[in-house]
């Protein structure tokens, strides 16, 4: 209370707890006596940092109703031109910004507000509450698109344990979504619209965009050459001054007060920076002011990207290429249309609130889309959104169009039944429970319950979320009931039943374990796989194979050794030999081509006893083989060359 104020005899405790009582009151928003404890920390002269945040402060406590607003006004701008304030201009605009909010002069606040976030040099805290501010403003103005770029600058400037980051960051993350899907349409509407230009006039259109960027180019570039002679006078003075410097008190960096001078001119002019090179740099693609590259080569920059492809600004193509000229161009210019109206609808109807502009993006979707696959899940938001604004009449017509075009949806049978979803929320409860009886009687070991209760549910609970789990109960009363093969099979249809379900990755966990201490296993798997992905053709062409662990061999060396046995042995062929990676651990060599298996065969029996090769060979593990055309393109994508010896030994050699 003030009596602690009234009792502290020392000028210093006296201005601090008044300034704390003062704060106090602004923070339970008791901004009449704020506002006077503020005053009185002025009148007591502190120090002047104290000095100025109680007059910032104050301005904030300002209650405009009564009437000296002006005074302060006045008083902030007085502050402005005062040059002990320079670094914190920010402030003083936030201030004045506050108060042109309470007179609900939005225009003139938002002018103040854009001035402190811009003079913000190394207060990122103020700038991101005058981004924020001004987010707020542009989103109860439903200006989303601004409102999105502020709240984004708002999170990529304020720290995470602002009060309210998480909301401010979703909210970004919302805006951002719904700024993607509007400027989606636009895009896609300009273009059709593009796409309907005769040439000449659509060329026309491109030239004068070129000339545009050529004129601006040459703008920024005597901007940049000013910049630079500007850089380089400031340096030539920084030089001079250092030199003085150094005859009269020491090298800049050992002296102090000129340390702190070059410092604080530093950060007036560019701010706080990280120490990394290029930090001149805006956005980290300008070139440095003292290197600014030659017009030939932003151009060979501009034109090539790491694919070679041509993105040059300057080039008819660059924009000429996304014009859908197509029927199927158009097709699926109108599909990123209708999706983007949808989910900008959806947005708006549970993100944002704002029913009105969801109404609007939905009647526009209907409307430019009525044979779209959104029409159902459309009406039923159009139903749901006029119930909210309790517009009963169009809300019944969206219920009627439901129930009469969609009758068998289940948007009908809520619509068509007032108790669906207590239904709903009944079976539900029945499924739940019928999984929880399913796995206490697997617990309890009645492995036979557990499998005939999976059969039930798959007959009755069709695509619910607890199929997986009914699934794996049962796959493991297989595994206590039958034999280990019967156990894989049961686990390896999860897999293939529910590839992306949490449950899966359980059954390959035990799967892996399995073949780990069965081996067998894998050896019958592979079997059985190697009989289902290849065929045996044997009147097709066919190659001559051998497959090597890599590095164990000079492939070179044994290429050479494999041309000189055809060299001896088939002077009359004309092969063609090559080698390639087949995997990570495996290198190949093929012989091409064989006119059918019986011609492969007799050169696969010939060259699998050459003396030379198989010296070469000693060295390392490897397998030969012949193969046809499809079936190596089937090794290739399988990466197994067990699979496939599986099969060799079964089809060739039997």
């Amino acid at each position: 209370n003030s009596t602690a104020v009234e009792n502290v005899s020392q000028k210093k405790l006296h201005y601090r707890f008044a300034f704390i009582l003062a704060q106090l009151h602004e923070e339970v928003e008791n901004f009449d006596d704020a506002y006077k404890y503020y005053g009185d920390v002025i009148k007591m002269n502190p120090p002047y940092e104290m000095t100025f945040n109680a007059k910032i402060n104050r301005a904030g406590s300002f209650d405009i109703s009564s009437g000296n607003v002006e005074e302060i006004k006045k008083e902030l701008q007085k502050m402005l031109k005062d040059e002990k304030n320079v670094d914190y201009h920010d402030q003083i605009y936030y201030a004045l910004g506050q108060i042109y909010i309470k007179q609900e002069d939005i225009s003139t606040a938002v002018d103040y507000l854009k001035q402190s976030a811009s003079s913000s040099v190394s207060n990122n805290i103020q700038k991101g509450i005058s981004f924020l501010t001004l987010a707020d403003i542009y989103f109860e103005k439903s200006e989303y698109p601004l409102a999105q770029a502020y709240y984004d600058s708002t999170v990529s400037m304020l720290t995470n344990d602002y009060p309210d980051y998480d909301i401010i960051e979703a909210k970004s993350k919302n805006l951002n979504d719904l700024v993607k899907h509007i400027n989606t349409v636009e895009l896609e509407d300009s273009l059709q619209r593009l796409s309907k230009m005769g040439n000449g006039e659509l060329l026309a259109l491109v030239d004068g965009i070129i000339k545009k960027i050529n004129e601006e180019k040459r703008l920024e570039r005597e901007k940049q050459l000013d910049q630079q002679y500007n850089t380089m006078q400031y340096y030539q003075n920084e030089r001079r001054f250092r030199d003085n410097i150094q005859t009269g008190g020491g090298w800049y960096f050992y002296n102090t007060s000129t340390l702190g001078f070059g410092r604080n001119e530093f950060k007036r002019k560019w701010g706080n920076r990280k120490l990394e090179d290029n930090w001149r740099r805006k956005n980290k693609e300008m070139a440095s002011l003292l290197q600014i590259p030659d017009e030939e080569i932003l151009e060979e920059q501009d034109t090539n990207n790491g694919q070679g492809k041509e993105i040059n600004k300057k080039s008819r193509d660059y924009y000429l290429k996304n014009i859908p000229r197509t029927d199927s161009m158009i097709q699926v210019s109108h599909q990123r249309i209708a999706f983007s109206l949808y989910n900008m609808g959806q947005i708006y109807q549970n993100q944002l609130k704002d029913y009105e502009r969801a109404i609007k993006a939905f009647e526009e979707l209907n409307e430019r889309y009525p044979e779209s696959d959104y029409l159902l899940s459309s009406y039923y938001h159009l139903y749901e959104l006029n119930q909210a604004r309790s517009d009963e009449q169009i809300a019944i017509h969206y219920r009627n169009l439901i129930l009469s075009e969609f009758s068998e949806s289940e948007f009908a049978r809520r619509l068509s039944d007032p108790d669906y979803y207590s239904k709903i929320k009944e079976q539900e409860n029945k499924i739940k429970s019928f999984y929880e009886n399913t796995y206490t009687n697997y617990k309890n070991g009645l492995y036979a319950e557990v499998i005939d209760n999976y059969d039930y549910a798959t007959a009755n609970f069709k695509k619910h979320e607890l199929l997986p789990q009914f699934m794996l109960l049962k796959a493991l009363s297989v595994g206590r009931t039958s034999d280990i093969r019967a156990f894989k099979n049961a686990l390896n249809e999860i897999v293939v039943t529910y590839p992306g379900s949490e449950v899966t990755i359980m059954a390959k966990e035990i799967i892996a374990y399995l073949n780990q201490s069965h081996p067998v296993l894998i050896e019958e798997e592979e079997e059985i796989q190697s009989q289902e992905i290849y065929s045996f053709e044997d009147s097709t062409s066919h190659y001559f194979a051998l497959v090597v662990e890599k590095d164990k061999v000079d492939m070179n060396q044994l290429l050479f050794f494999i041309i000189s046995f055809n060299i001896d042995f088939y002077t009359s062929e004309d092969f063609i030999t090559e080698g390639e990676m087949l995997d990570d651990d495996h290198q190949i060599i093929t012989v091409k081509q064989f006119v059918d298996e019986k011609a492969a065969m007799e050169y696969y029996s010939k060259i699998k006893s050459d003396p030379e090769i198989l010296a070469e060979l000693s060295n390392t593990i490897y397998d030969f083989f012949v193969i046809s055309d499809k079936n190596l393109k089937t090794i290739h994508e399988d990466k197994s060359v067990s699979k496939y010896l599986k099969f060799f030994k079964k089809q060739y050699l039997r």
